[in-house]
């Protein structure tokens, strides 16, 4: 009796065989959703997604996407500032124009971002030893940018609190629509150092720490060498920005 329940359990366990290819294929359809959800709610199920699979049409689309609707929220919000005001008295076709370029260069400007963080982070973790591809790299920076994502459509919101009629510029505007960090509790007349304080938010560490933690996985490196990798290129680019800005207010002093 023990043989003839072991092969009907046997025989059971066969019938359902069948339909999971089918049920696998769609897992695989929507895996690309599931590694850019999970870098917020699942960050090792993601990227141990990327280091077998290296997605990243599905989740660069969805951000991409995300940044034209966050474009056309600022624009919006900015309708009513004297800098935007200005633009429609000399051109007064200037917002149909602003729309067209601001998409257009909110994208490529995106794209060049991530092609620039996958080439460093890239070079950093082969200098470190990592088992590093160019296409890990890339889908690594690609789903990370998720935060900073989250961290737009934040700013987008604490910028609603604020008076468009304090807006007469570009600084001003991407001023208002950025998350406030150690800017808020730090304050300076040197535009290097605040480059530096405002550069310091709870979405810019969060993304770091992903960032790290995730070249550790996808890498396949120790979590010490993944967090420096992020350390160092967070580094070399605030020191970059620091530089430009203090650069440009002495020559505007």
């Amino acid at each position: 009796m023990t043989e003839d329940q072991d092969g009907g359990n046997q025989t059971l366990h066969r019938v359902k065989e069948p339909g999971a290819p089918g049920s696998t294929a769609e897992a695989d359809r929507s895996a690309w959703l599931r590694a850019v959800v999970g870098i917020v709610a699942s960050p090792k199920s993601s990227f141990d997604f990327i280091r077998t699979r290296r997605p990243w049409l599905g989740a660069s689309l969805l951000l991409l996407s995300a940044s034209i609707v966050q474009f056309l929220l600022m624009l919006r919000g900015l309708a009513g500032s004297p800098a935007f005001e200005g633009i429609l008295e000399v051109l007064p076709n200037a917002e149909a124009l602003m729309l067209a370029a601001g998409v257009i260069f909110a994208v490529i400007g995106l794209v060049i971002g991530w092609l620039f963080q996958a080439l460093v982070v890239w070079l950093l973790a082969v200098a470190l030893s990592g088992n590093a591809t160019f296409g890990r790299s890339f889908s690594l920076t690609v789903h990370v940018a998720v935060i900073s994502c989250l961290a737009g459509f934040v700013g987008l919101l604490w910028s609603m609190g604020g008076s468009p009629e304090s807006i007469e510029s570009a600084t001003d505007a991407a001023n208002a629509v950025a998350v406030p960090g150690l800017n808020l509790l730090l304050t300076t007349d040197n535009l290097a150092l605040e480059t530096i304080y405002s550069s310091i938010t709870p979405f810019s560490i969060w993304h770091l720490v992903l960032l790290g933690l995730g070249a550790a996985a996808v890498f396949e490196m120790s979590p010490r060498r993944g967090l420096l990798v992020a350390g160092i290129y967070w580094a070399g680019t605030t020191a970059f920005a620091a530089a430009a800005a203090g650069v440009a207010g002495a020559l505007s002093s």
